[in-house]
C-alpha cells in the first residue's frame, strides 16, 4: 500500500487469498516544535466478483430408479464446483420438474420423495 496525501492507494492487483481485510496503521505527524504524532488503525474489507459459473462434473447424469425403492432413498448425487473463492464460490442445489424426487441443497443427493 502507498500512502500521499491522506489518501492510501494499492499499487498492484489484490489476488484471492483466505484473508479477506488488511489492517493498516496510518500515522500523522506535524512539524510543531515538538512535533506531536497519532495514528489510527484502518480496516480495508474487500470482496471479489462473481466470476465464474459453477461447472457440473458431467453434462448429462443418467441413473435408473426401482420401481420398489423407498421414499428416503439416495438414488444418486450430483457434483458441480465452483472456482470462485468465499461465498462467491457458494453452491447449492436445488431440483424442479418432478415431485418424486427430491435434492439436499448442499450435498446434490437426490432422494425419491415419493412411492
Amino acid at each position: 500500500f502507498n500512502v500521499s496525501g491522506g489518501k492510501v492507494a494499492v499499487p498492484m492487483e489484490i489476488l484471492p487469498s483466505d484473508t479477506e481485510q488488511y489492517v493498516l496503521t496510518v500515522a500523522v505527524t506535524d512539524n510543531g516544535n515538538p512535533p506531536r504524532a497519532i495514528s489510527v488503525e484502518v480496516i480495508i474489507h474487500y470482496s471479489f466478483e462473481n466470476e465464474n459459473s459453477p461447472q457440473f462434473t458431467s453434462e448429462i447424469y443418467n441413473f435408473s430408479v426401482s420401481e420398489l425403492a423407498s421414499v428416503g432413498l439416495v438414488v444418486f448425487n450430483v457434483t458441480a464446483t465452483d472456482a470462485d473463492l468465499s461465498l462467491q464460490g457458494a453452491i447449492s442445489y436445488s431440483l424442479s420438474g418432478t415431485d418424486s424426487f427430491r435434492i439436499d441443497e448442499q450435498t446434490g443427493e437426490i432422494f425419491v420423495s415419493q412411492a
